[in-house]
């Protein structure tokens, strides 16, 4: 970060010294086009037919562009001569002007054109069209004179310009190196979390920038219009919910969309109930997107009966014996359930229409009730079994498909694991949880932690074989069924 304020600052001294260097550059721009044109005008005195042939070799250059897919000219950092547009006259001109600017440039710098690449063949057809080497040292003098001013006239601009490049270039030397990109990595791909990368560099730097008054005030003139769009996006105050579901370059994103002016930024979430393998994982993370984030900690439940809390705080290591637990405020208590070895859908939503014909008995009413299954596939199949159980008892199965809240409050509702998170319940079952272990090996006890947390009463757990071996340990805390109050 220390760095993005030095080169901020860098930024910032050399715009206000941008004025006189454009003035040098206007003028040996216009000095080498003068030469050039009169060059130019000495070879159609000898061949007033040049721009035309010129034209038509650059159409050929184009159909052999085609046929043979010529790589660009690696050597000219302006980008090679481009055969893909209109070579009318006027555009055999410029090019021609550019070829020679190109070459007088490689001269200065001692650098060789290829043969092969498009300039190489564009200077073999031109044979003695070439002008004498005293104009060509001092056309080569001026080119790289202009080309190193115009990095210095507004590099703010140019470095935003190349972030994009420059980490394709820097991505295909690890890649060869076989250094941070594994064979996994397809080497012309980029990833999204490699994407966010890309933004943190462009969020952050323009964040810093727009944290000066003097670019603040000059935000509409050309020297920092290119901070415009992303000075649009900044918010005065931005709040992130579950933010350990997102990695720390992700939270540096947001936070670098908050404004540097005012720089209010929140951000709440649980570490237990972090659902990606790429979300922050400790304080010391959140430490990293900002040094001097004030932390506050809220560890006392608001729903949960103290069976269900003491399960949860087992499942993140905690002491399952209740002396960690806080204050509780359900009056009931009732063991959580399981059931193994029953991989059969229909006996599967016999056993559930059991369990939840025996919370309405305890309450004498039907609470909220949400099924967990592992995928949006099985949230109809789960309806479809469950539904004709639960029909003579009068109650409703919605199948909430992505997610969506559906039905009325006593309605029993199915929906994919992966909405787990901002829902409450006073039952909540997960189907198959030993198939979920299998599917995210590094996310399901996390899974089981966020669901256990989202039942404030009765839990369920149901498993096609046996308890996963992670919560073996937890199995003499569950019960079979909840035919007797265990209050």
């Amino acid at each position: 970060r220390h760095s993005t304020e030095s080169l901020a600052e860098l930024f910032v001294v050399l715009g206000n010294e941008s004025a006189p260097l454009q003035a040098v550059v206007s003028e040996q721009r216009s000095d080498s086009q003068n030469a050039l044109a009169e060059y130019l005008n000495s070879v159609l005195r000898e061949d007033n037919r040049f721009l035309k042939s010129f034209a038509s070799f650059l159409d050929e250059m184009k159909a052999l562009d085609k046929i043979e897919g010529i790589e660009p000219e690696e050597d000219d950092e302006d980008g090679d001569i481009s055969t893909t547009k209109a070579t009318d006259q006027r555009g055999a001109a410029e090019a021609y002007f550019r070829t020679l600017r190109n070459f007088a440039l490689a001269n200065y710098e001692n650098r060789k054109i290829s043969s092969k690449s498009k300039s190489g063949k564009i200077l073999a057809w031109l044979a003695n069209r070439i002008p004498s080497d005293k104009l060509i040292k001092k056309l080569g003098i001026s080119t790289s004179l202009q080309r190193n001013s115009r990095k210095l006239i507004n590099p703010g601009r140019d470095f935003f310009k190349r972030i994009g490049p420059n980490y394709r270039k820097y991505r295909e030397a690890r890649y060869k190196e076989k250094r941070w990109y594994s064979g996994q990595h397809k080497k012309q791909e980029i990833t999204g979390l490699e994407i966010d990368l890309v933004l943190l560099a462009l969020l952050e730097t323009s964040n810093v920038l727009l944290s000066k008054k003097t670019v603040l005030r000059q935000i509409e003139s050309p020297q920092w219009s290119y901070l415009e769009s992303t000075f649009g996006l900044m918010r005065n105050q931005v709040l992130v919910d579950e933010a350990t579901d997102f990695s720390p370059i992700q939270l540096a994103c947001m936070y670098n969309l908050s404004n540097p002016t005012i720089r209010s930024f929140f951000a709440c979430g649980d570490l237990n109930q972090r659902l990606t393998t790429w979300g922050t994982r400790s304080i010391l993370e959140l430490k990293w997107v900002c040094n001097d984030f004030e932390s506050r900690e809220v560890s006392i439940p608001y729903r949960q009966s103290k069976n269900l809390q003491s399960l949860a705080i087992g499942l993140i290591g905690g002491n399952i014996d209740g002396s960690d637990l806080g204050s509780q405020h359900s009056a009931n208590e009732a063991s959580p359930v399981l059931l193994e070895n029953e991989s059969d859908l229909t006996n599967v939503a016999g056993w559930l229409s059991q369990r939840i014909g025996e919370i309405e008995l305890q309450l004498g009413l039907l609470p909220s009730i949400a099924i967990f299954v592992i995928s949006e596939a099985e949230v109809e199949s789960m309806k479809a079994a469950l539904s004709p159980k639960l029909v003579s008892k009068n109650i409703a199965v919605k199948a909430c498909r992505d997610g969506q809240v559906v039905g009325e409050e006593n309605d029993v509702r199915v929906f994919d694991i992966q909405h787990i998170k901002g829902l409450e319940f006073e039952a909540v079952f997960f189907i198959g949880i030993d198939n979920l272990a299998e599917r995210f090996p590094e996310l399901f006890d996390k899974y089981i932690y966020v669901g256990t947390t989202r039942a404030a009463t009765y839990l369920g757990l149901t498993c096609g074989k046996n308890l996963p071996e992670k919560l073996e340990w937890l199995r003499p805390h569950f019960g079979h069924d909840w035919s007797e109050n265990r209050y």
